[in-house]
């Protein structure tokens, strides 16, 4: 499995990406908290597990996202030392 670097800002972009990802594999990218952006917060959003509530500052994380099966793309966690690869991890 080889490190992908994916851009992905808001929830809607991360599922218009999944249909192009591996399922298990693992990808280097970010994610844009926003409460600008105008999308409701779901649970399963890396935002909600950052900000409970609504104590979310704008801003944009480095973060490890996953693909599962039905090539569904989550977050899995940020990385606060960078990501990296061959294989996708947090530094």
């Amino acid at each position: 499995m080889k490190a992908s670097t994916v851009l992905l800002l808001t929830a809607s972009a991360a599922t218009a990406l999944a249909g192009r990802c591996t399922n298990g594999a693992q990808y280097c990218g970010w994610y844009l908290v926003s409460n600008d952006i105008g999308e409701p917060y779901r649970p399963e959003d890396l935002a909600v597990k950052l900000c409970p509530g609504s104590s979310c500052q704008d801003a944009i994380y480095n973060v490890l996202w996953t693909c599962g099966q039905s090539n569904n793309i989550s977050p899995v966690q940020i990385c606060h030392n960078g990501c990296g690869g061959p294989l996708a991890h947090c530094n």
